[in-house]
């Protein structure tokens, strides 16, 4: 009987270990035994399109979470910026777990104008700094050839000149800021989209670059 019990117990503690990482494409990842961020993971592994990325793409990740999208396509362009103002200590981790260099951390968040003020995002708090578009880009030093976007609503704050230079965009817009407002500066950005419906009523922009 007491080896049977310690059995289970050497069971139960290896498929909590197994649940605190997880592989999922060429990529491992620490979850910390949570299904939230198993699922973002999955998430950004379906909903965007990256067919058209080429190695001498430079990305910018704004909302990069825990690194489902960074590390989905970091091994396959030149380097990601990937932009987290919360969670970037497990991005960082993942990163290092795959050992993946070609990464640039901007532990920021988007928004109007510069600022620093409270950020709250599933379960965690913080006091961060706010920066346009415009800064984040200025702050990379580089031409942004693609832009994803995954920033709980604040993607509202995004002007059409901001997008200059950028050739590609995937966009989750939020249902709790004004939709069509957020599809006008695209285009008059210069981008034309096909949409897809995405969980919790949120939707997918696949952004493409009008041809002159």
């Amino acid at each position: 009987m007491i080896g049977r019990f310690l059995l289970r117990k050497y069971m139960q503690y290896n498929n909590e270990k197994r649940r605190e990482w997880q592989k999922i494409g060429k990529n491992v990842y620490y979850i910390a035994g949570n299904d939230y961020f198993l699922e973002t993971i999955f998430e950004a592994e379906q909903d965007y399109n990256i067919e058209d990325l080429y190695p001498d793409d430079v990305v910018l990740d704004i909302g990069a979470f825990i690194g489902g999208f960074t590390l989905r396509i970091a091994r396959n362009v030149k380097h990601v910026y990937a932009v987290e103002p919360l969670w970037h200590d497990l991005l960082q981790m993942n990163l290092e777990i795959n050992k993946i260099e070609n990464v640039t951390i901007i532990p920021k968040a988007l928004g109007a104008h510069s600022a620093r003020k409270i950020l709250t995002y599933y379960h965690r708090s913080a006091i961060v700094k706010f920066k346009t578009l415009q800064e984040i880009k200025n702050e990379c030093g580089v031409t942004i050839d693609f832009l994803k976007c995954d920033c709980e609503g604040c993607e509202k704050h995004i002007t059409p000149i901001e997008l200059n230079g950028i050739q590609r965009i995937e966009m989750e817009i939020h249902p709790w800021i004004d939709v069509n407002s957020v599809l006008i500066n695209l285009n008059k950005g210069g981008f034309y989209y096909n949409i897809d419906k995405s969980r919790d009523n949120c939707i997918i922009v696949h952004g493409y670059r009008e041809e002159k």
